[in-house]
């Protein structure tokens, strides 16, 4: 038996508030996910990450929104949000902010991992869900989205993005990824990435917070090892490998390159 995934990211409240407001009841949203409302009601949301994606599925068929991945940030209140964000916010720099997500995103979704890689002037947030029956195109969507929106919160303003790759296909609602992600995407790329150049993500936070920081850290640092989330670098190759397989390019070169090692 597999690895069973989970996730504690607000989205499962948000998607089910929208549903209640579209008039699904909690009992139904019960029967076509799984998911019973007495997880909202707990301090530490953990759910199984298949029934969080079958959230997504009903609220897309219900709402009738298919880009509702772009759109749901739309739908978080003011101040609602995982702890880990608040990390970003209270760092020195976008950069900073960017390096401690990378750190502690698998804390919202155990299946999610980021990495950032520095060429040149250019700064590359590539984003990896490491289980292949979970790969879906509405994480990235929200995950991006949300990105956008935070680091206008942080900086006031808009942050230059130089180039998106999106993994999927172009949906049918590909024209709105401009609108809400301000950069136009690739798609049917390799891999989820957003690409800054390195001046754009050395602006200084406003609210960055050193004490406040560091609380956050040791929250997040303690949540980790509870949940066993420690990786070691033998499972970031293995991970490299199950990605290439079904590309036929799992060779020594090519998954060296994808550490930015020499053989």
């Amino acid at each position: 038996m597999g690895r069973k995934y989970t996730t504690s990211a607000i989205s499962t409240e948000v998607l089910w508030k929208l549903l209640q407001d579209k008039g699904v009841s909690n009992s139904e949203i019960l029967g076509e996910t799984g998911v019973d409302d007495a997880v909202l009601h707990s301090p530490d949301i953990r759910i199984a990450l298949d029934k969080h994606l079958l959230l997504w599925e009903l609220a897309i068929s219900v709402s009738g929104d298919p880009a509702l991945g772009l759109h749901l940030h739309r739908y978080y209140n003011q101040g609602q949000s995982h702890f880990v964000p608040s990390i970003i916010f209270s760092s020195a720099t976008l950069k900073e902010g960017l390096q401690q997500w990378v750190r502690y995103a698998s804390l919202v979704c155990d299946a999610d991992r980021f990495e950032l890689r520095e060429q040149g002037d250019f700064i590359t947030l590539v984003y990896t869900n490491i289980s292949h029956e979970h790969k879906n195109r509405w994480l990235p969507e929200l995950y991006f989205s949300l990105m956008v929106d935070l680091f206008r919160q942080a900086i006031g303003r808009v942050s230059v993005i130089e180039e998106i790759w999106m993994a999927h296909p172009a949906p049918e609602y590909s024209a709105e990824y401009q609108a809400i992600l301000n950069t136009k995407p690739k798609f049917g790329q390799s891999e989820y990435r957003v690409r800054w150049k390195k001046e754009n993500l050395d602006v200084k936070l406003e609210k960055h917070d050193p004490y406040y920081r560091s609380i956050l850290k040791k929250y997040a640092d303690d949540s980790l090892r509870s949940l066993g989330q420690t990786e070691v670098f033998s499972d970031k190759i293995k991970h490299s490998i199950i990605e290439l397989l079904p590309k036929n390019k799992a060779d020594i070169q090519t998954i060296s390159d994808s550490f930015h090692m020499d053989r």
